[in-house]
C-alpha cells in the first residue's frame, strides 16, 4: 500500500493546484510549488501484504492541496483545492508502472492530469493535458517529490 499512497498524493496535488496560477498571472508560463495531503485511498481488489499486486489493480484517491507560499490571495498553508483520481497498474516488474487520470476541482473550473509512472518512485513526472472553465487552455508538466507516505511536494511548470 505504501507504493500506491505516494503516487496518489503526488498526482492529486499536481492536478488540483498547478494550472490556476499559470492562467491567473497571464504571463503564459509559470512555475509554482504546492503540498498535497492524501485524504482517501482505496484499491480494487484490496492490497494484500502477503501477495504482490497484479496487473489491472486499480487505486482510487482523493487529496487536498495547500499553498506552500502565499498565492491565490491566501497565505501559506491555506487549502486551495482538491483532486480525485484513478490509477491502473499496467506492469508488475522490478519497477511497477501505473497509468493514471486525475480531475482537479478548483473554484473556476477543473483541470486534468495524465501519465504513467512507478507508483513507488520518490520523484515522478506527469503531464497537464487540459481542463474546463478557466483552465481550458492549460498545458505543462509537473515534478513531484514524496515527502512522506501521505505528503508530496509538487513543482508545476505551466504554459497557457
Amino acid at each position: 500500500m505504501k507504493l500506491f499512497a505516494k503516487v496518489s498524493v503526488a498526482l492529486a496535488v499536481i492536478a488540483a493546484v498547478a494550472v490556476p496560477l499559470a492562467l491567473a498571472n497571464g504571463s503564459g508560463t509559470s512555475t509554482q510549488e504546492f503540498v498535497s495531503v492524501q485524504q482517501r485511498f482505496t484499491s480494487v481488489p484490496a492490497l494484500s501484504r502477503n501477495e504482490a499486486p497484479q496487473v489491472g489493480l486499480r487505486f482510487v484517491f482523493q487529496d487536498a492541496a495547500y499553498n506552500r507560499s502565499a498565492q491565490f490571495g491566501k497565505p501559506a498553508g491555506a487549502r486551495i483545492g482538491r483532486a480525485e483520481g484513478v490509477c491502473t497498474l499496467i506492469a508488475v516488474t522490478r519497477r511497477p508502472q501505473a497509468q493514471c487520470s486525475i480531475t482537479a476541482h478548483m473554484p473556476d473550473g477543473q483541470i486534468v492530469l495524465a501519465g504513467e509512472g512507478d507508483p513507488g518512485a520518490k520523484v515522478s513526472r506527469y503531464a497537464i493535458v487540459g481542463g474546463v472553465g478557466a483552465y481550458a487552455n492549460a498545458r505543462g508538466w509537473v515534478v513531484t517529490t514524496a515527502l512522506s507516505q501521505t505528503k508530496t511536494l509538487v513543482v508545476a511548470h505551466l504554459t497557457s
